[in-house]
């Protein structure tokens, strides 16, 4: 795929680039990487949703315009991007020379340099098996060539192998979670397996009896199959297909297989093709059989999609054309599904989506949804091409779009289509970068209930809209996205951060980071004093008022002092004047607490000096009347108490007993009481008063 430029490509005398095929047009989720050359940033690691906002630079990996990817002119821009364990795996020189390895997960701050791969200067990267990337390099120590391959975490690299003649090969292959691949070497090349490891890592082809490995394995049901040339033939360079478990006892010829020339795995089975003496075949080989798909044609490019295989082939008699079919490994399900056109005879490049099959034919761009009628022209995309019709290939999007640029002219068009042909169209967002980006500033205090304020800075050019997002101690607080955020309880002890996103058409968003708070302190209540109202004196009810406290709901835990000593048992907001008080002064605490807050204690103004308890004037003794019968209404008399007003409580009594809820001043004899004397006691209270109590005299035994 042709690098792509945002904004002018470098001027340069000779403009035909001959670039690398698929090397830079990455498809992972919901993106599409590439490299991406910028006046200000050179070449370096873009991508792109398919919208203007969401297309950017990933980082800066050498600051300024050197670049770290590729050279700026783009030549041979082969930057292996190759997914594992999440990341995407890339060559970049970080000091604008060196290549190394690297990795990405879209993000600036997850864009690392693998450790390791330092100690190398990466040529290649080879592929991934058992989630770990392979990558050719030369030691740097030794001068050596060799092949080194990531640990689990992909954090560091490690050599697995060093050859005199190093491993510029391209011939990788994946399975049972080991890498196979061929070290170039000019007589006697030979294949090797590696479980990752130094030590694990071991020939599977005897150099002088065994078969000498090309290019392009495949991998079908846990086996690798390859072409290779046995010493007998390597005069008359006939290849045969070859198959091996990964040891050299597990190696051997595929029968009649001479001339095989190209292969790929469907469901459990190789598709390959084979020239032989009545002209060209496709096969399928399930291991112990094999059967024909077609014959007259052979394919030179193919595409795993939803279970099918999809092959360009050609007949070698009519140039610039290929027909595409697609394949499931047996000959009732191999059909013709379209002609398209190609330049040079090269394979036409696929990329898929969800439902749809993107097809890169010369100029052409094409879709399908695996039918013949399905399978149809999308747009010419060839004029305007200052250097003639780049053939095109395309990287899947979501909801079925894909990103669609040149292969093999650098003319820095690309385009976003939706399988429509109106939908089809140059897409070129002008990704210009803000000449200025300060990191934001807080101010304001790191307490709880105070509010921090951030402040963007001058950003240009202007005008430039920004977002605010929060943090507490790297974590996103939610829903915080204001230019101001007040700290609650749960930040109580933590660094609150804050990130600026300045976005401006046209131009790559920028996310700048504040420096971070201090810990968050608990915050203060807003609290009041209590007042104590009500009478003081033996028998008052006094109340404390806590007046407002904020922010609410806070929780308030009374106390009662009498001359500042606790009185047990007086917590709640009133308290009655006991005994014990009289000659004291009394006051009333008040606690306020709220998680996230300081606790704050408030204590009231003292009270005057309870007052000595008065005497009652007049206490009569009660009488009874009535007549003292079952189910019959005895009356308690009190007479008149003073001074006014007294309040009287009643207590009846049989034979001396208190009877059981009989506190009115009327009570009517149940069998219970029968044979029994009734009384009642009246007891009379005044606030400041002393209580008096009198009990009446006796009625007669309780009758039937």
């Amino acid at each position: 795929m042709a690098t792509i430029f945002v904004g002018a490509a470098p001027a340069r005398a000779d403009s035909s680039y001959g670039i690398t095929p698929y090397s830079n047009l990455h498809s992972t989720g919901n993106t599409v990487l590439f490299a991406a050359h910028t006046a200000t940033y050179g070449m370096e690691l873009w991508k792109t949703d398919g919208t203007a906002a969401g297309t950017g630079l990933v980082k800066d990996i050498t600051p300024g315009a050197s670049g770290s990817m590729c050279s700026n002119n783009g030549d041979q821009c082969d930057v292996g991007f190759t997914d594992a364990g999440g990341y995407t795996y890339f060559v970049a020189a970080s000091d604008g020379t060196r290549k190394e390895l690297w990795r990405t997960n879209g993000t600036a701050a997850g864009t690392t340099r693998v450790s390791g791969s330092t100690t190398s200067v990466v040529y290649g990267i080879l592929g991934a098996a058992g989630g770990l990337v392979y990558f050719g390099a030369t030691d740097t120590t030794t001068g050596k060539s060799g092949v080194w391959a990531t640990n689990a975490a992909g954090t560091s690299a490690t050599k697995v192998y060093e050859g005199a003649y190093g491993s510029s090969s391209s011939s990788f292959a994946s399975a049972g979670g080991r890498a196979y691949f061929t070290p170039w070497a000019p007589t006697n090349a030979k294949m090797y397996v590696s479980d990752g490891t130094a030590a694990g890592t071991h020939t599977i082809s005897d150099p002088i009896t065994g078969p000498i490995p090309g290019a392009d394995p495949v991998e079908v049901a846990g086996k690798v199959y390859f072409l290779a040339i046995t010493h007998e033939e390597e005069a008359s360079h006939v290849y045969n297909l070859w198959v091996t478990d990964g040891t050299t006892a597990g190696t051997s010829m595929v029968p009649d297989s001479k001339n095989a020339l190209t292969m790929a795995g469907v469901n459990g089975k190789l598709v390959y093709s084979q020239s032989t003496d009545t002209g060209t075949v496709t096969y399928a080989w399930d291991g112990s059989t094999k059967e024909t798909l077609g014959a007259g044609w052979y394919f030179n490019g193919s595409y795993l999609w939803k279970g099918r295989l999809y092959l360009a082939t050609s007949d070698g008699n009519v140039p610039k054309q290929q027909i595409i079919r697609s394949t499931d490994g047996t000959a009732a399900g191999t059909i013709d599904l379209a002609t398209v056109p190609t330049r040079y005879g090269g394979p036409s490049p696929f990329s898929g989506g969800t439902n749809v099959l993107y097809i890169g034919a010369a100029t052409q761009l094409w879709k399908s949804n695996g039918t013949a009628a399905g399978t149809v022209f999308v747009k010419d995309l060839g004029s305007g091409f200052v250097n003639g019709a780049p053939e095109v290939v395309a990287a899947a999007l979501t909801n079925d779009r894909a990103l669609v640029a040149s292969q093999g002219y650098l003319e820095g068009k690309v385009f976003l289509t939706d399988g429509t042909s109106a939908g089809t169209a140059e897409y070129a967002p002008a990704v210009l970068p803000l000449t200025a980006t300060p990191a934001p500033k807080i101010t304001g205090t790191a307490k709880v209930g105070i509010r921090l304020s951030a402040s963007a800075g001058t950003w240009a050019p202007a005008p430039v809209s920004f977002a605010y997002r929060w943090y507490a101690d790297g974590v996103a607080i939610p829903s915080a996205s204001a230019p101001f955020y007040t700290p609650m309880p749960p930040q109580v002890g933590k660094k609150i951060t804050v990130k600026v996103t300045g976005t401006k058409a046209g131009y790559v968003t920028v996310t700048k980071t504040s420096l971070a708070t201090l810990p968050v302190k608990p915050g203060t209540l807003i609290s009041a004093v209590p007042k104590i109202t009500g009478t003081v004196a033996l028998g008052g009810i006094l109340t404390a008022s806590p007046g407002g406290w904020a922010p609410a709901p806070v929780t308030l835990r009374y106390q009662w002092y009498a001359n500042g000593t606790a009185i047990s048992g007086a917590t709640a907001s009133t308290y009655k004047v006991a005994s014990a008080q009289i000659g004291k002064k009394l006051l009333v605490a008040v606690t306020g607490t709220k998680t996230g807050y300081t606790t704050v204690l408030k204590t009231s103004a003292t009270t005057i000096t309870v007052p000595a308890a008065k005497k009652l004037t007049a206490t009569p003794v009660p009488k009874i009347t009535g007549t003292a019968k079952v189910g019959r209404v005895l009356t308690a008399v009190t007479g008149t108490w003073s001074p006014a007003t007294v309040g009287l409580k009643y207590q009846w009594y049989a034979a001396g007993v208190a009877v059981s809820g009989a506190t009115n001043s009327t009570f009517t004899p149940t069998a219970a009481v029968v044979g029994k004397k009734l009384t009642v006691k009246v007891t009379g209270s005044k606030v400041g008063y002393a209580p008096v109590a009198k009990m009446s005299a006796a009625t007669a035994a309780v009758v039937k």
